[in-house]
């Protein structure tokens, strides 16, 4: 169990995620590896079964260079890729205990990928995934006049003071800019 939050920040993109890592018998602990992580230009976060998103994490790659459609590039190319891996690594979509939900960004948008790897894109400039991710989109609704680390850290507070399944340290990434937004420098 897990939350993660992405919230848009300009043309960039703040993610966060808590490190407690549970197994079904209860037991639980706080550890290094991350749930949110970068694959080429895309940031992705995971909150659910771990193994799925250890094989995305190690196995997937993304196109190189710049994605002209990015929800076309998640519906299709990206979706393949992850049920591909999925089926060669053994992973079964309609196992409880296999799956988890997503969020990728890109740039500045984000989109969601539940376990069924079913897409969203949100309608306001945030989201999050995971067992408490009600308890962060009340938060982050609540923060909108806040800057994005701010509403991120309180989110993950939140998550984490209302479910027993969130846990801090937690972690921070933003996403890349795009191309087009980094300064030119005079040689």
């Amino acid at each position: 169990m897990s939350c993660v939050v992405a919230v848009v920040s300009g043309d960039r993109v703040l993610m966060g995620a808590d490190r407690l890592y549970t197994a079904d018998s209860g037991d639980a602990a706080v550890r290094r590896d991350p749930k949110i992580f970068h694959k080429g230009e895309l940031l992705i976060g995971f909150a659910g079964a771990v193994r799925t998103g250890q094989i995305i994490r190690r196995y997937f790659h993304p196109i190189e260079g710049p994605i002209r459609d990015i929800a076309e590039y998640i519906e299709t190319t990206f979706l393949e890729a992850i049920a591909k891996i999925f089926k060669k690594h053994g992973i079964e979509l309609d196992s409880e205990q296999e799956q988890a939900d997503l969020i990728v960004a890109y740039q500045n948008r984000i989109f969601t990928i539940g376990a069924g790897l079913e897409v969203g894109e949100p309608m306001r400039p945030y989201d999050a995934v995971g067992c408490a991710y009600a308890y962060a989109l009340g938060s982050l609704y609540s923060t909108e006049h806040l800057p994005a680390e701010e509403r991120v850290r309180l989110a993950l507070e939140a998550a984490e003071c209302y479910h027993g399944f969130v846990r801090g340290p937690f972690l921070y990434e933003w996403t890349r800019p795009a191309i087009d937004s980094l300064p030119v420098h005079a040689g």
